[in-house]
């Protein structure tokens, strides 16, 4: 008579899987790391992407730094917004001359 069959798991996937992973975030990671997303001025010799000036006896290149626009949202506005919305809340509520004997105001009277 022959032996019997022996039954072996499968391989372990994992094995495998875990140096692509590897592999694929630390290609990601150097991608991203090395990428300039800075905008290109000048042309192909001289590149100027934080603002600067260069000048040689046949060109001159002057380019300012990007600049920030004083009028878009910063999180310093957002907060600002927040703490104004609740101060009206809170006038909101002062204002309201209906007497409720169960919330206290902390408003002067």
């Amino acid at each position: 008579m022959s032996s019997p069959l022996r039954l072996t798991p499968p391989p372990d996937p994992t094995k495998a899987l875990i140096p692509a992973v590897v592999g694929f975030s630390v290609a990601a990671a150097i991608f991203l790391l090395t990428r300039s997303t800075l905008p290109h001025t000048g042309d192909n010799i001289h590149s100027l992407p934080h603002g600067g000036r260069y000048r040689d006896g046949t060109k001159s290149v002057d380019y300012c730094s990007p600049h920030r626009d004083p009028f878009k949202p910063t999180q310093l506005h957002a907060a600002l917004l927040v703490l104004a919305l609740l101060a009206l809340i809170h006038l909101s509520g002062c204002l309201h001359r209906r007497p409720r004997p169960d919330i206290p105001c902390s408003c002067p009277a």
